[in-house]
């Protein structure tokens, strides 16, 4: 646009000397009356007069073709703005669903949502690989008990049950305000579950390809279980026993990203902090780790607590059937 308005206003200024100059031409030939030196004087006047005209001519044609220039530059400038703030407008109103939520399941409170249940259990199911980082996974070995699941990997990610910083920061979560004597009871109860899971988890280890648990001193306000074709995000509120539960697919950038984090948590831990169950073979290695682990526990308290484990399984397979309309077998 700008070199087309250059160029116009150049051949208009051209095509106006041009016919000046003949015009005047003209004229000299037409006059017979005149000497040759009126001729050369008539000539030079005509000259220096029409040099002016064109400076003149000039300075008003220039300013009008800048002023036409501006105006067609201000017209173009002001549509191509509108246009692309019209683009970012849509682009911020258009979600990205790279990060959408496929599904919600708020919780109670008290127990976990049962459309949760129907749809996270077929998908552990089917999965090749579970990951898992809570506080204490007590229904991770009720999962693979109930639905049978077998040749599979399993990573979980626990509070270390030595660390009682973080056993009571957990507390906390549940109730700030809490008081010394309640945080102890909290502390005691939430050791005993994951003292509880350890053992049954051990029992169900040839389950596994490889059952590998580990042990973190940090706490966090969310718990992770990712399958091959779902995360299931726990987001916990005051006073909350059971989490709300977020389910994103796998091409979801928070299943990814959630990925990612939980295996740069689980390989920076130690090897004071990370088990392979899968190599334990006898009840002996059990307690050799639960008493690694912080725990007094001796062959002859496993009876026991194999009993409420077993009291665990049966109690959620009939809520399966009875609540979630689901049988696991």
């Amino acid at each position: 646009v700008v070199a087309t308005v250059k160029r116009l206003f150049r051949n208009v200024f051209w095509v106006a000397l041009t016919v000046f100059l003949c015009f005047g031409i003209y004229l000299i030939t037409r006059d017979s009356t005149s000497t040759t030196e009126q001729k050369a004087a008539s000539i030079g006047a005509s000259f220096v007069a029409s040099t002016l005209f064109a400076a003149a001519f000039w300075l008003i044609v220039e300013k009008q073709g800048k002023e036409l220039l501006q105006s067609e530059l201000s017209g173009q400038l002001r549509e191509e703005l509108k246009n692309q703030f019209e683009d970012l407008s849509r682009a911020i109103r258009q979600p990205s669903t790279d990060y959408a939520l496929d599904e919600l399941f708020p919780s109670s409170g008290q127990h976990f949502d049962s459309r949760f249940l129907r749809s996270f259990l077929p998908s552990f199911r089917a999965t090749s690989h579970f990951n898992f980082r809570g506080s204490s996974a007590k229904y991770v070995p009720v999962y693979m008990s109930i639905l049978k699941k077998s040749d599979f990997r399993c990573s979980l990610l626990l509070i270390d049950p030595r660390n009682d910083s973080a056993l009571d920061v957990r507390a906390l979560d549940m109730n700030p305000t809490m008081g010394i004597q309640e945080k102890l009871q909290h502390r005691a109860r939430l050791r005993d579950d994951i003292h509880d899971t350890i053992v049954a988890l051990f029992d169900e280890r040839r389950r596994c390809n490889r059952l590998e648990v580990g042990f973190a001193h940090l706490t966090s306000v969310s718990r992770i279980e990712k399958l091959d074709a779902d995360l299931f995000l726990g987001i916990y509120r005051q006073g909350q026993n059971y989490p709300d539960i977020l389910r994103y697919s796998r091409e979801r950038a928070t299943y990814q990203f959630t990925e990612k984090e939980f295996s740069r948590q689980f390989l920076s831990l130690s090897q004071d902090q990370s088990f392979d169950l899968t190599n334990m073979d006898a009840d002996d290695d059990l307690v050799r780790l639960l008493k690694h682990l912080g725990f007094q526990t001796a062959s002859s308290d496993l009876p026991a607590v194999r009993q409420r484990n077993s009291l665990r399984v049966e109690k959620f397979t009939r809520r399966c059937k009875q609540d979630c309309g689901f049988d696991p077998r």
